[in-house]
């Protein structure tokens, strides 16, 4: 049975790594950019770009959540909070350039503790914790549109419910 589940688990590496080929050749135009060194164990989760000189990426980093700015030239990692002991940042979306929400998940100290989920917002300086771990679970992404008047963030609540916040 060991035997089955591994080979079955190699084959579907090398599958995934099959089809992550295939958009490159399938989208002509797609093309790698370059995002400062962070290290290992990176991975960028959500992105979102109001105008071609204003961007964002969330994700997770070495050292916890990740947040990289796009001014339409390069890439640049901007400090966030790191609350909590595991943030992890799974999306960000921005209303205007003094108005974006980066949402993901945080454990509350080294011992662990129930999952809570995790907003930060960025006011045009700096990013600040825009939660206090009221909410438990994880949330995935973030939606909204310039000149909207709320937010809206996905995932998954406490009790592995659905979870959907609204934020005016």
């Amino acid at each position: 049975m060991m035997f089955r589940r591994a080979k079955w688990a190699g084959a579907a590496a090398l599958t995934g790594a099959l089809v992550m080929a295939a958009p490159a050749i399938a989208a002509p135009g797609w093309t790698a950019v370059t995002i400062p060194s962070t290290g290992n164990n990176v991975s960028l989760l959500g992105a979102s770009a109001r105008t071609n000189t204003d961007a964002w990426a969330a994700g997770t980093g070495a050292s916890g959540g990740l947040i990289e700015h796009w001014n339409g030239t390069t890439w640049s990692i901007v400090p966030s909070p790191t609350p909590g002991a595991y943030p992890e940042l799974s999306g960000v979306v921005g209303r205007s350039a003094s108005d974006v929400y980066a949402v993901g998940t945080n454990l509350p100290s080294v011992s662990g503790g129930p999952e809570q989920a995790l907003i930060l917002r960025w006011n045009g300086t700096a990013w600040s914790a825009d939660s206090n771990g009221v909410f438990g679970g994880a949330l995935a992404a973030a939606a909204t549109f310039p000149g909207a008047a709320s937010e809206w963030a996905v995932g998954r609540g406490s009790g592995n419910q659905g979870l959907v916040l609204s934020h005016s």
